[in-house]
């Protein structure tokens, strides 16, 4: 490769580094952006390279372009007739593979150096969600009240938080990867600031309203202890077993919640006594188009208004706050073994990629944030969370092995 296509590679995936956690800082949303910009503009340099990975390992590529097509066509049925979603899905998702992909493939030496500009980014971070922790959101409120437009301080805090929780979300999603990565290159700075990047994630978890985060975060850290000890074991199980809650979602789901004694569901905290609500209805709306869905995006029409200790709430709101309820809803039966087979090709295939220990645990580490976050909070289909796990495993990747 010539100078000067090493030098367009370092200057694109430095700025954009830099720029995914800015994006972070401001609630996550443009990890999409630039982490969809990593594989577009150096699409020129990996394109040869990709397609041989592709056709040497066909199958996830073969399941995921079959569940992304399933998710396109279902539109043409679903009650809402915006194709935005199934646009993202289609033009964004290669992308998201060819960032890692992109990543993966730089030296040992200029890995390293990545590695390091990306942990010094991670670190200024984790500073920032320690201050917004320990100030009550400032910086961003005052953002929101100035600048944003906010009409009171009270509607400006509820807008910070959120905004905060959201960005926290992707933050553990690129927690693991900096941390282990830190810690593995030892020495006493690295490792306090691996220490400093775990502190800024449970406060931040815990700070900004979003449950989630600490559960994933909890989850996660479990995960990646098993990941460093058994390596290929922990990823291989964790990928079928989450194709497992996909394709069993709706089965587990109403196991799980007709198993919860009264009691017990009338001591949850209103959230989760929502959740649980939402989880029904859309397991009933499951039951009325359970093969093809009633699709994509139908979720977003389909709504029932409940009362639940008197607060009034919708049952539906946007999705069904559970991945694989979500797919199956709007994508059926067809769709959740699709989605769920690219997770059992990818754990045949990762038994044949080289990857460290550190590694490993990153990988483990980013994924159950991930799918934590989309089982029990976030939406499934929403493309920022897609771009900080591509990004976040990119990351991982640029470990040394």
């Amino acid at each position: 490769m010539s100078r000067w296509l090493r030098l367009y590679e370092s200057v694109i995936v430095r700025t954009l580094i830099v720029l995914s956690f800015v994006m972070i800082g401001a609630g996550g949303l443009g990890m999409a952006a630039t982490t969809g910009f990593i594989g577009l503009l150096l699409l020129p340099i990996i394109a040869i390279a990709a397609i041989r990975a592709g056709l040497s390992e066909p199958a996830p590529i073969l399941f995921l372009a079959a569940a992304v097509a399933w998710a396109g066509i279902s539109l043409s049925w679903s009650p809402y007739d915006r194709p935005d979603q199934a646009l993202k899905l289609s033009l964004l998702s290669p992308l998201f593979v060819l960032a890692p992909f992109a990543l993966s493939r730089f030296s040992e030496s200029r890995k390293d150096s990545l590695f390091r500009w990306l942990s010094a980014c991670a670190v200024i971070l984790a500073l920032f969600f320690l201050f917004e922790a320990a100030s009550n959101s400032l910086i961003t409120r005052m953002l929101k009240l100035h600048i944003d437009g906010a009409a009171a301080s009270e509607q400006a805090q509820i807008l910070a938080d959120r905004v905060l929780g959201r960005g926290v979300s992707a933050y553990l999603m690129v927690l693991g990867p900096a941390a282990f990565g830190l810690w593995a290159l030892g020495g006493g700075v690295r490792r306090a600031a691996a220490l400093l990047l775990f502190l800024a994630g449970a406060l931040g978890s815990v700070s900004f309203g979003i449950e989630a985060n600490f559960l994933a975060l909890c989850a996660a850290t479990v995960a990646a202890l098993l990941a460093w000890r058994f390596p290929y074991s922990t990823l291989q199980i964790g990928l079928v077993t989450g194709a497992g809650m996909i394709i069993a979602a709706p089965l587990l789901m109403g196991a799980v919640i007709s198993l919860l004694p009264p009691a017990m569901l009338d001591a949850l905290p209103l959230s989760w006594a929502m959740r649980i609500e939402i989880w029904r209805f859309a397991m009933e709306n499951i039951a009325l188009a359970p093969v093809f869905g009633h699709g994509l995006d139908a979720s977003r029409v389909i709504s029932d208004v409940a009362v639940l200790r008197g607060e009034s709430f919708d049952r539906l709101p946007l999705h069904a706050h559970n991945a694989g309820l979500t797919i199956w809803l709007e994508t059926g039966a067809v769709g959740a073994l699709l989605f769920g087979g690219v997770l059992v090709a990818l754990s045949q295939a990762i038994g044949r990629i080289r990857i460290s220990r550190v590694q490993a645990a990153s990988i483990a580490f980013t994924a159950v944030v991930f799918f934590t976050t989309v089982l029990v909070g976030s939406g499934v289909w929403q493309e920022w969370l897609h771009g900080a796990l591509a990004f976040a495993i990119g990351a991982a990747l640029l470990i040394r092995r």
